[in-house]
């Protein structure tokens, strides 16, 4: 049989720039500075990614609620305009003492001269009751429009199933405030106004709703360049899924799961379902984690790939927004993956729930020039280290030289079986 040379196109790998990371929840950069949120309640600040060390931002442990691991401080924003406007956007849970009811929190705070948020500034935004330990939402950030979105998951445990077609209440929800204004002076829970073009206003629902349908949204974000904003919803039993933000959507669940039809509830007729952007089934992993669409300038190939990945297995997609939405698989060896972050200048970075560490996303070159177009359904593996002894995948039977070390990530392609030759190649039988 003839054979051929081939090595990998480029692919992502992970580069770590901080350890002691205890449990990220949400990565923010600003300019040369990385921020992390904790789930145990502080927020940090890495003043140079040339040096593993941290400085406390604001420490919230003393009123969160940590008791499990749905519970904690999700993420924070910070205000638009900072830092001419000095103010972080932080979004937790506390607890009611001698209640079942969880209270989530949106609150302001305020930065100080020293660049440090204020503990004592604190501004409610919202306080709202939770009837369950999970499905929280994540982390609130700021639309080119300049007003709040938050996601809201329903109540877990099978209660809220109940939520998803319901607009009544803030569950299952993106929520679309003005924190600027209060529309709500007699009600100490509620201090932010209603955008005036929210679908729900002058309708049945609620007034502060843009978006429904979701049960438990893991991160929303905004391409820096278009503007869209892209979330990620974990699923049920079977489906995980990536959905684009529009006014008055409804994400299907509880009647659909991703694009399965699971009718927990029925549909709203009045309201058709937007269909997710992208889904996976739980062979691939069970928790979705969304991501950025890269617009950095060090990774020319990846510039317009959405990037998001999966708490369970670590697996991480990219889809390639700007073009055909082309949808490519990649292993990886970071852990749980729980947070991605992006700086103002659109690189980006990936958070490690269990091994309680940040990686930068880099990638690496091919040595070889060799067209792989004509080889079909790629998988790609990537990895800080891959040996020869673990190179395990579906429906793939590998040949691995003896002493061969794959010090960075090849291309496995199903069904084939290859010949590792050297480092990042492999013998592919035509």
């Amino acid at each position: 049989m003839d054979t051929h040379l081939i090595c990998q196109e480029k692919v992502p790998i992970f580069n770590e720039v901080l350890s002691g990371a205890y449990q990220p929840t949400h990565i923010e950069g600003l300019d040369s500075c990385l921020y992390f949120s904790e789930r145990t309640g502080r927020i940090k600040f890495v003043p140079d990614l040339n040096k593993d060390s941290t400085i406390v931002f604001l420490d919230l442990r003393q009123k969160i609620d940590t008791s499990t691991t749905g519970r904690g401080l999700f993420g924070f924003t910070f205000h638009p305009e900072y830092p001419d406007t000095p103010s972080v956007y932080t979004h937790y849970v506390i607890d009611s003492p001698g209640t079942t009811i969880d209270r989530t929190i949106l609150s302001r705070f305020t930065i100080d001269s020293i660049q440090l948020a204020d503990p004592g500034s604190e501004r409610i935004i919202l306080d709202y009751d939770h009837h369950g330990a999970n499905h929280h939402g994540g982390s609130p950030i700021f639309g080119a429009d300049g007003l709040l979105y938050l996601a809201k998951g329903d109540r877990g445990f099978g209660i809220g199933k109940a939520d998803g077609q319901d607009t009544s209440n803030l569950f299952s929800a993106v929520l679309r405030i003005d924190p600027f204004r209060d529309d709500y002076l007699a009600d100490e829970r509620r201090n932010y106004g209603i955008p005036s073009d929210n679908p729900f206003i002058d309708m049945a629902g609620a007034d502060e709703i843009w978006a429904f349908g979701l049960r438990s949204p893991w991160k929303m974000t905004r391409d820096l360049l278009t503007d869209s904003i892209y979330l990620a919803d974990v699923g049920d039993h079977d489906v995980e899924e990536v959905d684009v933000l529009s006014m008055g959507a409804n994400f299907g669940w509880s009647c659909m799961e991703g694009d399965s039809t699971v009718n927990h509830f029925p549909c709203l007729e009045s309201y058709p379902i937007t269909p997710p952007l992208f889904t996976y089934d739980h062979s691939y992993g069970c928790s979705i984690t969304g991501g950025y669409v890269y617009r950095g300038t060090e990774i020319e190939a990846f510039r317009g790939h959405y990037f998001f990945g999966d708490f369970c297995t670590g697996n991480l997609w990219s889809m390639d927004v700007d073009n055909d939405f082309g949808v490519k698989l990649y292993r990886t060896d970071v852990g749980r993956i729980t947070s991605f972050g992006q700086t103002r200048d659109g690189e980006m970075y990936v958070a490690s729930f269990d091994k309680h560490k940040i990686y930068k996303l880099s990638s690496v070159d091919c040595p070889v020039s060799q067209s792989v177009s004509t080889i079909h359904q790629p998988i790609y593996l990537a990895s800080s280290h891959i040996s020869s002894d673990a190179l395990v995948d579906q429906d793939v039977a590998f040949k691995a030289a003896d002493s061969v070390h794959l010090e960075t990530p090849f291309s496995v392609l199903s069904g084939i079986e290859l010949e590792i030759v050297m480092d990042n190649c492999f013998i592919v039988p035509e």
